[in-house]
């Protein structure tokens, strides 16, 4: 079966950065960006990116949902204010779309899990009680005082 010209495929399923730049109309940093951030599949061999154009193409072509901070929020069960500041200080990523805040649900998860610390931390409030005594100062031998609870 000869070969025509809409059978056309690519020299060789893998590509360089400078490749995929050239092919995208895009700096050779922001295909290496991408690629850090997990936005587009890519392999490393000792320090050099390597892809595989197919699933590139793929993850390109792919439409992404961005999600309102409310979302986002809900899913972490912490409030839109705690999304909002975490993507002010630019801690998770975000975009601004008419003054409100957009995310990438995998980006934000990426982002939040890739933390060696817990992302968000829940404050134990104590019911308010009656002013307790405060703690007598007890006496011992040795002329140091201590202090015992009642």
């Amino acid at each position: 079966m000869s070969a025509t010209s809409n059978d056309i495929t690519p020299a060789s399923p893998f590509a360089t950065p400078a490749d995929l730049a050239a092919r995208y109309g895009v700096p050779p940093h922001a295909i290496l960006e991408m690629a850090k951030k997990g936005e587009i599949p890519s392999s490393r061999i000792g320090t050099t990116y390597v892809f595989k154009v197919d699933e590139v193409d793929e993850a390109i072509a792919r439409p992404k949902a961005f999600r309102s901070a409310s979302w986002i929020a809900d899913r972490y069960s912490v409030t839109p204010r705690t999304i909002t500041g975490l993507a002010e200080s630019g801690e998770i990523p975000s975009i601004k779309v008419g003054g409100q805040w957009r995310f990438d649900p995998d980006a934000v998860h990426a982002a939040l899990t890739s933390h060696t610390t817990q992302p968000f931390t829940t404050r134990v409030r104590r019911p308010r009680s009656q002013p307790s005594s405060p703690p007598s100062v007890v006496a011992t031998s040795n002329a140091c005082p201590t202090v015992a609870s009642k």
